[in-house]
């Protein structure tokens, strides 16, 4: 068994569809999670409700290079736990 691969990030972004920035802190540091990979982004502030937001993720995995970019949708309303 060798080091685990790193996940090295040259390029990540959060949007709305609309193409407004949200600030958010990035977190890939295995420790974190008990050794698992993964990327977590933490925005800054609470998301808008109703709004498409897209994340672009660019970077090196194993000496490899990947993009990565998704889209998702939050509800309409809050979450009341009823």
């Amino acid at each position: 068994m060798g080091p685990a691969p790193a996940v090295n990030l040259t390029n990540t972004t959060l949007k709305t569809q609309d193409g407004d920035k949200v600030a958010f802190t990035v977190n890939n540091d295995p420790t974190t999670y008990g050794g698992h990979k993964h990327i977590t982004l933490l925005p800054d502030t609470f998301l808008e409700y109703n709004v498409v937001y897209v994340v672009h993720l660019e970077g090196t995995y194993n000496d490899q290079p990947f993009t990565i970019e998704w889209k998702f949708f939050t509800g309409t309303s809050a979450m009341t736990g009823e």
